[in-house]
C-alpha cells in the first residue's frame, strides 16, 4: 500500500472511532492525515470508499493476528475456539469495526455487499473449513459438510459480535457470560460424539 493511503486509512480510522462516520468529513480526514484533499481523492473516490478500506483493513489485520496466535494449537477444535475467542476480544478491544457496522449513519448496504467484504468472508470460510476438515480427519469434529459448518460457525459468531441485533441487556457480566456460552455452543456443536 502506498504511504499516502496508509496515512489516509489510519487518520480515517482514528476519526471514525472518535466522532463516527457521519460526523467525520473528508476534509477532516485529509487534515488528520497531513495531506491535501486532492491527494486523498487520488486514492479514494469517496468517504464511503475510505470506510470500506478501513473496515477491510481492520478485518484482515485481526484475521492475520488471530491466525498467527492459533497456529501452534494442535487440536483443531481448540484452534476453532481460540480463533473465535481472539476475534471476539479483538472486536471488544478495537470496536471500530463493530461500531461502523452497527452505526445507522454508515452506508451499510454498500459495505456489506462489497466484493471486498465477500472476498474477506470467503477467505475466512476457507480457513474455518480447513480447520474443520482437519478436525474431522482426526475424529475431533463431527462428520458433516465442512463448508456448511464453517458458514454456520462464522454466522453465529457474527450475530453475537459485530452484527448483533435485538435487545438483550449487555452488562459486563452478561457480556462475559454470553461470550462463554456462545463459544461453548460453537465448539460443542462442532465436536464429534
Amino acid at each position: 500500500m502506498k504511504k499516502a493511503e496508509e496515512k489516509i486509512l489510519e487518520a480515517a480510522a482514528r476519526l471514525f472511532a472518535r466522532f463516527g462516520f457521519k460526523k467525520t468529513s473528508v476534509d477532516e480526514i485529509a487534515v488528520e492525515a497531513g495531506i491535501v484533499k486532492s491527494t486523498l481523492y487520488q486514492h479514494f473516490r469517496s468517504k464511503d470508499d475510505i470506510l470500506l478500506a478501513v473496515v477491510v483493513r481492520q478485518a484482515r489485520e485481526a484475521r492475520a493476528l488471530a491466525l498467527a496466535q492459533v497456529a501452534r494449537i494442535e487440536d483443531p477444535l481448540d484452534r476453532l475456539r481460540a480463533l473465535a475467542e481472539l476475534g471476539w476480544d479483538f472486536l471488544r478491544e478495537r470496536p471500530l469495526l463493530a461500531t461502523m457496522i452497527s452505526d445507522p449513519a454508515v452506508p451499510l448496504s454498500k459495505v456489506l455487499r462489497s466484493d471486498l467484504v465477500a472476498l474477506a468472508e470467503g477467505e475466512m470460510m476457507g480457513i474455518l473449513q480447513k480447520i474443520i476438515e482437519e478436525g474431522q480427519a482426526l475424529g475431533r469434529i463431527r462428520k458433516t459438510d465442512a463448508r456448511t459448518m464453517a458458514y454456520l460457525f462464522m454466522k453465529v459468531f457474527q450475530s453475537f459480535t459485530f452484527a448483533r441485533t435485538g435487545s438483550l441487556p449487555i452488562t459486563e457480566e452478561r457480556r462475559a457470560q454470553e461470550k462463554k456460552e456462545v463459544l461453548d455452543l460453537l465448539t460443542r456443536g462442532a465436536a464429534s460424539g
